[in-house]
Parts: C-alpha cells; structure tokens; sequence
C-alpha cells in the first residue's frame, strides 16, 4: 500500500506539473502574440504617419495624405499642361502675323485674302489657322473670349482701340502691338505711349477658353 501511494502521489504531482506547465505555456504564448500584435500595430501606425508625410498632408492619415499630394500633383499637371499649349499657340500665331510684315491695309478685305488686311480680317485669319474662331469685325471681336486687365496682358491677347471699338491688334510683349492700318499696313507699334496709348480701351484671351 505504501509503494503504491507513493507512485499515486508522483503521478499526480507529474500530472500537475504537466498541466501547470501547458497552462504557463499557453499564457506566455498568448501574452508573447498580444505583444507582438501590439508591436505590429504600433508599426503600421507609424508606416502610415510617414505615407500620410509622403504623400503631402503630413496629418498621418494615410488614405487623405496620399489623396491630398495625389490630387496636388494633378492639378499641377494639367495646368502646366494647358498653360503651356495657349503660350505656344500664341507664339505661332505671332510668328506667323511677322511673316506679312508690310503687306497693304484694306479696309473690307476677304477673311483668307492674304494680299491685303483690314483690321480685323487680319486676326481672324490667323487665329483661324491655329483653330481659334473669331467674328468678322473688331466691334464683334471684342464680345469673344474673356476679358483681361491691361496690367495683365499677355501674348496672344487681342486689344482694342477707340470707344465704339473700331480698331483690333495682338498684343505680342514687351508692350507691343501687332496690327494693320492705313500706310504703313502690318506693322508693330509701341501701345504704351503716343495715339495707341491714348486710344486702347480694353482687351480679351481668346487662347486657351
């Protein structure tokens, strides 16, 4: 009886050391994946503050930071885009007004009729040419696009002279003045002082609208 209690005892005692054991066991695995989810966690909390950084908002929030710098970039983008085609648009239709430097003035000259210009038919012809539609007459001319201050004029914009308008020009920079009247037919002038000074009454973009 007595052996017997003896190996009795020991086999409880191994029973509950083994249960013991898996049951610490089982605790410190639990307790070592918490910690670990927590270290994750903590992780992809500071992964997202810095994409939130990267991607332009630096709030961390991960979805509205990328989104913000995303939508920046695009902006961006399509403006450089579009302000670069007006700007090279108004070039070649300036280069293009150059190419008939002297040509005569004719008043009620045909839209198309390269030999002669009158004011107006002059812009229309070469907006035309780079797809840009303009009425026939200066007074029209001045109704198309938007209006635009002096102190903002930019190359490409049309000017206009006299009150009702009866006169219409490109302005091409550097305060100049591509037109075509009287003697001296397609010429340049200097708009920022003398009679086109005095005369110019308002301008319109019609580039890039």
């Amino acid at each position: 009886m007595t052996i017997a209690k003896k190996r009795f005892s020991r086999a409880t005692v191994a029973i509950g050391l083994s249960v013991t054991l898996f049951l610490s066991g089982n605790l410190i695995f639990n307790a070592s994946s918490a910690h670990a989810a927590n270290r994750d966690n903590s992780s992809a909390s500071r992964w997202d503050f810095n994409w939130g950084n990267w991607g332009g908002s630096g709030n961390g929030n991960t979805g509205s930071g990328s989104n913000s710098g995303g939508n920046q970039s695009g902006s961006g983008s399509n403006s450089g885009s579009t302000s670069g085609s007006a700007s090279q648009t108004a070039s070649d239709i300036i280069a293009k007004g150059k190419t008939f430097m002297g040509v005569r003035y004719d008043f009620g000259a045909k839209t198309g009729n390269t030999k002669s210009f009158d004011c107006s038919s002059f812009t229309q012809y070469l907006y035309e040419l780079k797809g840009v539609t303009l009425p026939r007459t200066s007074k029209e001319q001045s109704k198309a696009g938007t209006y635009v201050p002096r102190s903002q004029l930019q190359p490409g914009d049309l000017v206009f002279f006299y009150s009702p308008v009866h006169h219409v020009g490109i302005y091409i920079g550097n305060g100049k003045v591509l037109h075509t009247y009287g003697d001296p037919g397609v010429t340049i002038d200097d708009l920022n002082s003398g009679w086109w000074d005095e005369h110019y009454t308002t301008a319109r973009r019609v580039i890039g609208q």
